[in-house]
Order: C-alpha cells, then structure tokens, then sequence
C-alpha cells in the first residue's frame, strides 16, 4: 500500500503540475508547488537538522500551531461559501445537499483545529473532565488521543492511521471518482463535493507518510500538510462559486496559505509571553510538588524493575504508573497518604488535579529515566506550559521555565 501510495502521489504530482502549465492554470501549479516546498523543507531539516525538527514538532511550537491557523483558515472560507450559497439558494433554488457540503467541512476543520490545541487546555490551563485525563493517554482535552492503541474489527483507530484513511478515501478515492464521473448533469456538483484530480498526490503524499512513518514525529509534520491541502482545497471550491481572474486567484492563493503559516510562528511567543506574567506562586508549588514526588520516588518498591531495565523512558508519571513502571501505594508524601486513580483496583482514589499527577497548570508532571547515567528527571512544563527541555540529548540541560528535579535512581 505504502509503495502504490508513493508512486501515485510522484506520478500524478508530475502530471498535474505538466498538464496545469499547459492549461495556464498559474494559481494551481503555485498552491501544488507551495505543498512539495514545504514538505521539501520539511524533510530536509528533519534529515539534516533532527532535533531542530523535533523541536518545531513538539506541542504549542510553530508547527502545531501553524496546523491550527491552516485548518482555521479552511474553516473560515468554506462558513463564507456556505452563507453565499445560502443566499444564492434563495435566489437560483440551490439544493439543501449542495449548502450541507461546505457546512460539513467547516465542521470537520473547526473539530481539528480544536483537537489540535486540546480545546485551550493547555492556552488555558483549565483540568479536563476526569474521563479524558484517565482514558486518554496523553490526558489532554481532545477526542482522537482515545482511539491510540485501539481498534474497531481489526481497523486501527490510531491517529495516524485515521488521517491515512481520510487521505485516501476522501482525497483520493473521491478526486477520481469526480474526475471519471460520467453523468454530465451531476459532474459540477461531483467536482463541488470532492477535491480535484490535481490535489489528490498530496493527499496521497500524506498518507504515504502517516502508514510508513519514515521518521519520528512525522505525523505531526503530515498534520500541517493536511492542513495545507485543505485550505488549497477550500480556496479551489470558494473560487468555483466566485470565479476570480487568474493573477487574483495567485495572490489569493499566497495570502490565504502564507498568513496561516505567520500567524503560526508569531502565536507561541506571544503566548509564551502572556504566560509568563505572575506564575511566582504556581512555580513555587510546582516545585514544592516535584520534591514531594521524588521522595515518593526514592521510597524502596515505588519505582519498579520495569522502568529500570529500560535503556530510556519518558512519559507521563500518571502513565508511568498505568503501565506498571511505577508504584503508587498509600504512602505518598505528594498523595497526601491517598490512592489515585492510576492504580488498579484503588479504593477511594482522590481525582483532583494531585490525583493525576498534574501540575497548578494543569498540565502533566513528567518523568524521564537514561540508563546510562542512572539518572531521572521529572518536571513540569512550567508557566509557559509547554517543554523547553532538550531531550534528544538524553542529557539535557535545565533551563529557565520547565521546572526540573534530577537525581540518580537508588540503589537499594
């Protein structure tokens, strides 16, 4: 699949952009071409410069929130055509089924670009309703981090492979069937409801991605490039109902694709900069906190051989736990003596934000162990609520706003 995937997508990539120049489609062969320079980009520096690029993949850094301002974007257009039609309907007798098309993917984008961001939980630092920070393993306010190591009948729900299937049924399955259809009465409203031919190698570049996972976070890298598609795709369809000249249709194309990607790289540093205002007490408990949960840790039977035959960890603490890598009885200095809900078979475990091991942000506390040195870190994300800590290194170095404990694992 992988490899029909790959050939498809450089095949067609080529032909389209061969037959659009023919054409003279100037606007087309520009958002094809934005979509190959940017994944371009991409692999590049994930290859040549990996840790910058598992830095720029990391939550609340450019990359994640580019992919939100691109799925917004796609949004934003697709709510204007909607309330075009629905005014054009009125006055032409369009179908209900034409207006619920730009309706729906409206919908579809505003639900990732939410997903994207947890829903402000982290902008916020609000705690999510006990079900997502016990079901969901990144105990995040989002939908689609359930579905991560579950099935439905043997298909996977795993992110990943939920965008391959978008990819391919909706971005390539559904731009063929258009482009072959053969009833002439319904061929417009078929090259409404799907993406064209010529946008269909990106889709399939995407998928390629996210089933073969050539390289770590390169689903995060793919989501961005979704995010363009869909935008590149919400233009095509705006620009069928309100047909613009071609130079028009090249700016509006450039405007409506660069923005986004602006608005991506401006957004963490202002809020970053917003975050950072008066978290003094919050970062004192932060601390405060870390240290009760290392005395925990240095309790004989809390840290398990699990974790310590591993040559590297790094996770959640609360799913540190789930998984069996740390014990949690009732003697927790950080539990104030109770259980949580991590546990199994817990008797009365509190479900506070201390109870899931979250710090006054509401984000995740953290641990990481190496091997090699014996050493464990755990930290917060700090007030800035997001990791700023270099663990490619596998030794990093504290910095000013994650909030870190190291120690070497005892020897009991």
């Amino acid at each position: 699949m992988e490899i029909i995937l790959l050939l498809y997508s450089g095949v067609l990539l080529v032909l389209s952009l061969i037959f659009l120049s023919m054409k003279k489609k100037l606007a087309e062969v520009f958002a094809v071409l934005f979509f190959v320079l940017s994944a371009v980009f991409l692999s590049y520096i994930a290859i040549k410069h990996n840790p910058l690029f598992n830095m720029w993949m990391q939550e609340d850094i450019w990359a994640e929130w580019a992919t939100f301002f691109t799925f917004s974007a796609a949004a934003i257009l697709s709510i204007i055509l909607f309330f075009h039609l629905l005014y054009e309907k009125k006055q032409n007798n369009i179908g209900w089924i034409t207006l619920i098309i730009p309706l729906g993917l409206a919908t579809f984008c505003i639900f990732v670009a939410g997903e994207e961001l947890s829903w402000g939980q982290r902008l916020f630092g609000f705690k999510p309703p006990n079900i997502f920070l016990e079901q969901n393993f990144q105990q995040e306010l989002n939908v689609h981090n359930f579905f991560t190591k579950k099935d439905f009948h043997g298909i996977d729900l795993d992110t990943r492979f939920l965008v391959s299937y978008i990819c391919i049924s909706y971005g390539i399955l559904g731009s063929i069937l258009s482009f072959i259809w053969p009833f002439k009465k319904s061929k417009a409203w078929m090259n409404f409801t799907f993406p064209s031919i010529w946008i269909s190698p990106l889709f399939a570049f995407i998928a390629w991605v996210e089933l073969e996972y050539p390289l770590k976070r390169a689903g995060e890298a793919s989501e961005f490039l979704l995010g363009i598609v869909f935008l590149i795709d919400a233009i095509r369809r705006y620009n069928l109902e309100r047909p613009i000249q071609t130079i028009s249709l090249v700016k509006k194309y450039a405007v409506w694709l660069i923005i986004p990607i602006i608005l991506g790289i401006a957004a963490p540093k202002i809020v970053y900069a917003i975050n950072s205002i008066g978290n003094n007490e919050k970062s004192e408990q932060a601390r405060k906190e870390l240290n009760q949960i290392k005395n925990d840790l240095l309790k004989r039977g809390t840290i398990l051989n699990k974790l310590k035959r591993k040559s590297y960890v790094h996770k959640r603490i609360y799913t540190s736990i789930v998984d069996g890598y740390l014990r949690y009885s009732n003697n927790s200095e950080f539990l104030e003596y109770m259980s949580t809900p991590a546990e199994k078979n817990s008797i009365n475990p509190r479900k506070d934000r201390i109870g899931y091991f979250l710090d006054p942000w509401n984000n995740a506390y953290w641990i990481v162990y190496v091997n090699k040195t014996k050493k464990i870190f755990i930290y917060s994300f700090g007030p800035n609520r997001r990791r700023d800590l270099d663990f490619s290194r596998r030794d990093p170095e504290l910095v000013e706003d994650d909030i870190a404990i190291v120690f070497e694992l005892p020897r009991y």
